[in-house]
């Protein structure tokens, strides 16, 4: 009910702040010019090679994903694949015409504007670029995704041809290493004056595999002279057919296949159509390009079976050589041995090398070693049709709710600054007693005529409240007071005792201010005697009575006319016996009296009333003030039964309608 009633009464700010929210999203967002947004995707795959001729050769790790779309990331916004985009479109011109840094500032700005996401999941890439003019933003997204294709194709040739030099020059290294070991073997050969040396001694077993090897070695020899003569007498076509069939290269099949299918489908268009027919021509490009593709790789297919066939040959003339060593064992002495085998090892690593880094130099040739990015354009960049930016709707919306949210955060923040009690609920939490009846703004004397009736329903309601706790803790006599002055304490005494009055309650009216009475200027009677000259005792209780006209049967006395001593005369014994003396007489003895606050009259008066009720001026007083006040009362002994919230507002006043009822209009 508190946070209700906080919203309630800074209605008004909260409305106000998101009012202001909205008129300024309004003048920013409406202001700006609109952005189009377009995109082209494209689909980056990183190739392994699919067939590796030499099982000797190393295995090439695959790129870890996430790292390699990162790099391509970084490549798609660097200056070699922007700075063309810029010049081709005069990017320049048109967005810092007569700058003379202008292309370097539009190199910065479309860095700013592309925006590349890779597609989760996927190799697909988008390549978003955002631009006022919708066509512009097309072509910046189609030339960067254009020049990106070109340079990743260039940079790769250029790499190719550096791995080709680096194998090249490893190579003829090599060769040279291999040239001084065989010369290094022949030399300790002649001056041996041996013809044939063996390794190590051999028995008759030994020997018998050695000759089966050596049989063996010389028949793999002849079939592979035997496939590579075959081939190379082949035509090229025949060749790749031989080859498809002979290779378990997927990648060769495919493209075996992929030939075939091409090569029907140009039949059949050809007889459709004239050569020069675009699909015709379409296809036949599509032919020529496999076939160039299949001799590639049939040349690199052929140097290994060739090289296959080298090796062949060269393990035969080394057996042939072991077994011719049998015969010749006991010619060389065992530290001439040593030595031998030491030269011939070397001999065959430098071989081996050899061989290794030819057959890798050819696979680089052909390209089916060398990791490569492959890039295909897979939707090309379209006009966009609306703008992506500002998004004004959103954006109201959440000026909205976060001027709403401010209001509401404002309101509260004020109303903890704000030290006074406002509303009920505020003052039945912080002072603890119950609200006994809201007493409107500018309320009226009930002797006006016409009686008003919202002033006349909320002393009933007061005076249902005090009757009922007359009758239940048999209080007769009731102080009605306030922190400080002038918060309309006689004002609602009097008017209280006039509802009771007209309801036919024998009700007397005490005025206990001695130092400024109102009671008799209310109800317009004189003040020459009253309070004061009854507890001085110089006058009766029938000469200090009076009833104001309208033959409304209420008892009054004033505070009498020497204020000096009703005040000495409150503070005194008396007091309490004139309390005692007036309510024999009357159902309820109402006393008005001064503040609470630096007045001791009120404590006395409180002390000795059956009852007290504490009366709060809407919005004045600070809350210490008023729980001050009452601490002051508890100390005196008083028995406060509740309050009277006093000036409220017709607005207050409708929403706590639930209090009582304030119109004569049925619901």
């Amino acid at each position: 009910m508190h946070y209700w009633a906080v919203i309630r009464r800074r209605l008004p700010l909260i409305v106000a702040v998101p009012s202001a929210v909205i008129v300024g999203v309004l003048l920013t967002v409406f202001r700006q010019p609109d952005i189009y947004r377009a995109e082209t995707r494209i689909r980056v795959e990183m190739e392994q090679p699919e067939v590796m001729f030499y099982p000797n050769l190393p295995f090439i790790a695959p790129y870890d994903s996430s790292r390699f779309y990162r790099t391509q990331n970084q490549i798609l916004q660097s200056s070699p694949i922007l700075e063309p985009v810029v010049e081709e479109l005069r990017l320049g011109e048109k967005w810092f015409p007569g700058l003379p840094d202008a292309a370097d500032l539009a190199l910065a700005r479309l860095q700013g504007n592309l925006q590349i996401t890779p597609v989760e999941g996927s190799t697909i890439m988008i390549i978003a670029c955002e631009d006022r003019d919708p066509v512009l933003a097309a072509a910046i997204a189609n030339a960067v995704v254009r020049n990106f294709i070109e340079q990743r194709k260039l940079a790769r040739g250029v790499f190719l041809e550096e791995i080709i030099e680096n194998m090249r020059h490893q190579l003829n290294v090599n060769r040279e290493k291999l040239d001084r070991s065989e010369v290094a073997l022949h030399k300790f050969k002649l001056e041996k004056g041996l013809t044939f040396i063996q390794d190590r001694p051999l028995d008759e077993e030994s020997l018998g595999e050695l000759n089966t090897i050596h049989i063996k070695a010389k028949t793999n020899r002849i079939i592979r002279e035997a496939q590579l003569g075959q081939l190379e007498a082949m035509a090229p076509e025949q060749r790749i057919s031989a080859l498809v069939l002979m290779s378990d290269n997927r990648h060769f099949q495919d493209l075996r296949a992929s030939l075939d299918k091409n090569e029907v489908e140009l039949a059949t268009l050809e007889q459709q159509y004239q050569g020069r027919h675009p699909e015709v021509l379409a296809v036949k490009a599509r032919v020529h390009r496999i076939k160039a593709q299949l001799d590639e790789l049939a040349r690199g297919m052929l140097n290994g079976i060739r090289a296959e066939y080298e090796k062949a040959l060269s393990e035969e003339r080394l057996l042939s050589e072991a077994l011719g060593e049998t015969r010749l064992e006991d010619q060389l002495k065992e530290e001439s041995r040593t030595e031998y085998l030491r030269l011939k090892r070397q001999l065959e690593v430098d071989q081996e090398v050899v061989l290794t880094t030819r057959k890798r130099m050819e696979e680089a040739m052909v390209g089916e070693s060398i990791p490569k990015v492959r890039i295909e354009v897979v939707e090309e960049a379209g006009v966009p049709q609306a703008p992506v930016k500002p998004k004004r709707a959103l954006s109201l919306l959440l000026g909205g709710i976060l001027g709403t949210g401010a209001g509401v955060a404002l309101a509260f923040f004020l109303s903890y600054l704000h030290q006074q009690l406002a509303s009920v609920e505020e003052v039945e939490k912080h002072l603890r007693l119950p609200v006994l009846a809201l007493v409107p703004r500018e309320m009226p004397s009930l002797l006006a005529e016409p009686v008003d009736f919202g002033a006349l329903e909320a002393y009933r309601l007061l005076r249902a409240c005090v009757l009922h706790a007359a009758r239940q803790d048999g209080i007769r006599t009731l102080l009605i007071t306030s922190a400080s002055a002038g918060e309309g304490k006689s004002t609602t005494v009097a008017n209280l005792g006039i509802c009771m009055a007209r309801l036919g309650d024998k009700v007397l009216v005490v005025d206990a201010d001695c130092r400024r009475p109102n009671i008799h200027k209310i109800l317009g009677l004189n003040n020459d005697s009253g309070l004061g000259e009854l507890m001085a005792g110089s006058a009766k209780f029938p000469q200090v009575v009076q009833r104001p006209g309208g033959g409304l049967g209420l008892d009054v006395i004033t505070s009498g006319s020497d204020p000096e001593k009703g005040v000495s005369l409150l503070n005194s014994k008396a007091l309490p016996e004139t309390i005692r003396a007036l309510k024999e007489n009357y159902e309820l003895v109402i006393f008005d009296s001064p503040q609470v606050l630096g007045v001791s009259d009120t404590l006395f008066l409180a002390a000795g009333a059956d009852a007290v009720i504490l009366l709060v001026e809407h919005n004045r007083h600070s809350r210490s003030m008023i729980l001050q006040a009452k601490k002051q009362l508890e100390a005196a002994g008083a028995r406060i039964i509740g309050v009277v919230f006093n000036n409220i507002s017709p607005r207050e006043i409708r929403y706590y309608a639930h209090y009582y009822y304030l119109t004569g209009n049925p619901a």
